[in-house]
């Protein structure tokens, strides 16, 4: 009897072997596993989700610093400021006559744009690695935007490191780690 004369293909195993043997779980997981990953989404939601509100808050924020470094390239301040004298007492100096005088600040856009788009990178990287913990999909990457939260190199970095402190302590915990893989092995 070959294999195309039975109705049901439950049985059929291509190339000759089975899912054991190629590498793919026997079946759906099971009730323990989905209630070890309920547990763990429950413990990694909080950090996760501030962790995303922090990286939300720097996005904007380095977007800001981008935009006074365009502003500074296509409108750069003047270099001299351009003031009305008012008449004096004695009236020595007439209503209309115009002093200029020189502000000596220097501007550096190229600042604004190294620290606006540092902070977006990081920014992003919080943002994915949160949404990565709350998802449970990658473990790595919640742990690099855990790192990042702690590192003072963008602009919410003193509100970051307390987060990324109970983040990192939260994914460090053995029963999320298991969580995390028992998700990727429920993916195949």
């Amino acid at each position: 009897m070959s294999p195309f004369q039975n109705d049901s293909f439950d049985d059929f195993q291509p190339y000759g072997f089975s899912d054991k043997q190629q590498g793919f779980p026997d079946s759906q997981f099971s009730f323990a596993d989905e209630e070890q990953i309920e547990a763990a989404k429950n413990l990694v939601k909080g950090p996760s989700l501030v962790l995303i509100f922090l990286g939300l808050i720097s996005l904007l924020s380095s977007l800001f610093f981008i935009s006074v470094g365009v502003s500074m390239v296509v409108a750069p301040p003047e270099d001299e400021k351009v003031q009305q004298v008012q008449p004096n007492q004695s009236g020595d100096a007439p209503a209309n006559e115009l002093i200029i005088e020189i502000n000596e600040k220097e501007q550096h856009p190229e600042a604004a744009f190294i620290f606006g788009f540092l902070g977006c990178f990081f920014s992003l990287t919080m943002i994915i690695g949160g949404w990565k913990m709350y998802t449970l999909s990658n473990y790595l990457l919640a742990m690099v935007g855990a790192i990042i939260a702690l590192i003072p190199c963008y602009q919410c970095c003193y509100l970051g490191v307390p987060v990324g402190i109970w983040a990192l302590v939260i994914l460090s915990r053995e029963d999320v780690k298991q969580a995390f893989a028992a998700k990727r092995n429920s993916m195949f």
